[in-house]
Formats: C-alpha cells, structure tokens, sequence
C-alpha cells in the first residue's frame, strides 16, 4: 500500500514516485551486496590462508571463478558497480582484497 506525503510524493515498497519519476531506495540493496562481497572475500582469506595477497593475478582469479559462479550474487555486483561506480564500491567494502575484488568485477563486465 502507497503512502502519499504533503509533499505529493508516493511511496511504493520503499521507492519515492515523484510526478512521472521513480527515485529507488537503493541504500539498502547497496549494503546488502557490500555484506555479501564482504563475507565471499572473508571465505576466500580463508580458504586461500596467508598466502593469498591482495596484489595477485591469484586473487582476482578466484574472485572471478566465484563470482561467475554465482550468478545471482554477481548480478547484484555488476548492478551496484554500474549504479554507484567500481571506485565507489571499491570504497564500501573496506576490505584488504577490494581492489583484485573491483579488478575481477571489471574484468566480468569487460572493462579490464
């Protein structure tokens, strides 16, 4: 159900409809995804150990492998980083691998 503001503004599950314009809530799915991408890099400094160095072509590659394995979750990537920009995205996962993650990501939608 739609609530309707002074302001004319609609809001329809969480998007704000202005006039003929749509304004989505983003936010929420922006995190979601940086939980996601953040727990994927955790498992891999798991399961990769010490040896897996935030500045190796081995890291990009198996963030690669895992995310194109994992379509729904890189969907939800590709579509945050077209939505805010890789250097954004980069920037909200604070993490030690973010930048082979970005690298992979662009690599994925052929920007490397």
């Amino acid at each position: 159900m739609a609530d309707l503001h002074q302001t004319g503004t609609v809001i329809f599950g969480g998007d704000q409809v202005l006039g003929n314009k749509t304004v989505f809530n983003t936010q929420p799915d922006l995190t979601a995804t940086v939980q996601q991408i953040r727990s994927l890099l955790e498992e891999l400094s798991k399961e990769y150990g010490s040896d897996f160095g935030t500045d190796t072509p081995q890291a990009s590659t198996a963030i690669a492998q895992r995310l194109s394995s994992d379509i729904t979750l890189r969907d939800r990537i590709m579509k945050a980083c077209q939505s805010f920009g890789f250097s954004a995205v980069e920037e909200a996962i604070r993490h030690p691998l973010a930048k082979p993650f970005v690298a992979a990501a662009k690599s994925l939608a052929g920007l490397d």
